[in-house]
């Protein structure tokens, strides 16, 4: 090998072992500093909307005050029309499964009668009501869950506080922090870099609020297509659809 291949080696080497170092250590101090990961993650959202409002002449507290309030009430309006009717539909899904696997060995029987399915079909019976009770029994431990990290509620509401409080800082002094970026940067290779990270900027929004769309076309889409055909479950179905369609090359599929 030569020495140009055992330095390009080690070089590799010495970078994953800092790669795997610098994960298990934010992994030990990831309570410290995930309000600063979600921070840094909610100014990358929130600078678009920004730069408009900034034409505008509204200050930047007033613009993220405004952005906080439409994300607070959309979330809370969706959650308070949405979240109960999916709720009484699993419950209801839940109940309904041993009867649908009854359901099913009938049919296997009515295909091939006799006892060429029978156990097949007491096998496949036996196998649906286990999920079925297994899924009944983690629905009830989720409340037992749910009622323990109430006592973590304080922690949370910092988190959700602090995070975007450190948005603001991070948004109001983006100019220094890139300075400070661009200056461990070679002069040379400055210019190269911001066009490398305009377009990775570009290529991910765009990315992410297309798939997210998409995403959100497709469950709407779904959802009012189940309830006119008078489908159960219309709603739960569109939006594990809307889920299934982040997923590549399974939700196309679905």
């Amino acid at each position: 090998m030569h020495i140009a291949d055992k330095k390009k080696w080690l070089r590799y080497s010495v970078s994953a072992a800092f790669l795997i170092i610098a994960i298990i250590f934010a992994r030990a101090v990831w309570p410290i500093i995930a309000p600063f990961f979600v921070a840094i993650v909610l100014a990358y959202v929130v600078n678009p909307w920004l730069k408009r409002t900034g034409r505008l002449g509204i200050p930047l507290i007033v613009s993220l005050i405004i952005f906080y309030v439409y994300v607070f009430l959309g979330i809370y309006c969706l959650v308070m029309f949405t979240a109960p009717i999916i709720i009484e539909q699993l419950q209801n899904l839940f109940a309904y499964l041993p009867q649908l696997f009854d359901q099913l060995k009938a049919a296997g029987n009515q295909i091939l009668p006799g006892n060429e399915t029978g156990g097949t079909a007491d096998m496949l019976q036996g196998f649906g009501k286990d999920i079925a009770q297994s899924l009944e029994k983690r629905l009830t431990g989720y409340g037992d869950t749910l009622a323990a990290k109430v006592m973590t509620l304080p922690k949370l509401l910092v988190f959700f506080v602090l995070s975007p409080f450190l948005s603001y800082y991070f948004l109001r002094d983006k100019k220094n922090i890139l300075a400070r970026i661009m200056s461990l940067i070679a002069p040379l290779r400055r210019i190269e870099f911001l066009r490398l990270m305009r377009e990775l900027d570009h290529l991910l929004r765009q990315f992410i609020s297309g798939y997210l769309l998409i995403s959100l076309i497709i469950s709407i889409m779904s959802a009012v297509f189940y309830y006119i055909v008078g489908l159960d479950y219309a709603l739960l179905l569109g939006v594990f659809m809307g889920i299934a369609e982040l997923i590549p090359y399974v939700g196309p599929y679905l």
